[in-house]
């Protein structure tokens, strides 16, 4: 429901407040067991050591189970590969920030696309009768991101790859 989801969304705000230190290692496999990934046969996903991150917990699970549930939702290859991985470390003078990967092997983004993808309520007219949601799990995923003082990049090849770079602080930030 719209009113529902646009509620919910302005709160996110108030939720990031509380924070700590997150291991995306147990975060990133709590959510692949939660969602059930590891008994579908279809779906790969490999988990590469990922850096610890200071943020909100719920906040951060929801930016791993939407991005999931993209990747899965937004492919149509009969075997579905996802690799999370860690990127580089960026050293700030406010201090570090630590980046990532999700990256899969679906349907893609045409390049001019890339930019409106974030913008709440949007869903590409050429897929929108293929897949079902709101358009507003993209913009929310960028929402808690910019939150924790983070950067979200979007790279992708039509029909090949989706590849998401989220850069974090550091826990020790």
């Amino acid at each position: 429901d719209v009113v529902q989801t646009t509620y919910e969304f302005a709160r996110l705000g108030k939720e990031a407040i509380v924070k700590g230190d997150i291991n995306l290692n147990k975060l990133v496999r709590s959510v692949v067991a939660d969602m059930m990934l590891d008994s579908e046969p279809h779906i790969k996903i490999q988990v590469a050591e990922l850096p610890s991150v200071y943020g909100n917990q719920g906040l951060m699970r929801r930016v791993f189970t939407n991005l999931l549930s993209n990747s899965i939702k937004y492919n149509n290859k009969a075997e579905i590969f996802i690799t999370i991985k860690a990127a580089e470390v960026i050293e700030q003078p406010s201090g570090k920030l630590q980046s990532f990967i999700i990256e899969d092997n679906g349907i893609g983004i045409e390049a001019d696309k890339i930019n409106r993808i974030f913008g709440i309520f949007w869903r590409d007219p050429s897929t929108a009768s293929m897949y079902e949601g709101l358009g507003v799990g993209l913009c929310v995923v960028q929402r808690i991101i910019e939150l924790h003082g983070g950067d979200i990049r979007v790279e992708s090849e039509l029909g090949k790859y989706t590849r998401f770079i989220i850069t974090l602080p550091d826990t020790n930030t």
